[in-house]
């Protein structure tokens, strides 16, 4: 397993990002992960985890849904009286179209891509490092991990899981591993 420590970000609103890394899209992220995204990248490689490709879009309905090698999240904390608790990552993401938390399924190691530098000739970048983006509920060709589920394309589907996700603030630890 690959361990990240983090944080909870939000309990509640609109999300299309389950993680981020500090200074990412925290305005809509349920947890920081207190890494840089090429290392969790790598953490995952060191796993055995092979990635594939991320999502594309195309012109009119042209889609192709992201590829890769399944992976589990599980995020571990301790409530208010110290005990050790833990949850799926789909479990602290709410699904309005179906009014229950995700359905559990491993998310998907697309493994983000290399950007050009703006202005920087052949000088290339990782994305997920640029955008910081970890694990997202919303098919983002920049991030590490995607949403396994076709509700993917759709930014008004998910939520967080206020009566899931412990008060902002709360320490975790988010766990990575081969999806079983």
């Amino acid at each position: 397993t690959l361990e990240v420590s983090g944080w909870v970000n939000m309990r509640s609103g609109l999300v299309e990002v389950f993680a981020c890394a500090p200074q990412g899209k925290t305005h809509e992220a349920v947890v920081v992960l207190d890494c840089v995204p090429s290392g969790l990248h790598a953490g995952l490689l060191a796993l055995g985890l092979e990635p594939g490709t991320p999502v594309e879009f195309g012109t009119g309905d042209e889609y192709r849904p992201p590829k890769g090698d399944l992976v589990e999240i599980e995020v571990r904390w301790r409530d208010e009286g110290g005990v050790e608790r833990s949850a799926r990552a789909e479990d602290w993401i709410w699904d309005q179209k179906s009014s229950a938390a995700m359905p559990r399924a491993p998310w998907i190691f697309a493994g983000s891509f290399l950007q050009p530098v703006s202005g920087g000739g052949e000088t290339v970048t990782y994305a997920a490092d640029y955008i910081k983006s970890l694990a997202t509920t919303y098919h983002d060709a920049s991030s590490i991990l995607e949403n396994p589920h076709s509700g993917g394309v759709d930014d008004t589907m998910y939520f967080a899981h206020e009566a899931a996700v412990p008060p902002v603030g709360t320490p975790l630890r988010a766990v990575f591993r081969r999806a079983r």
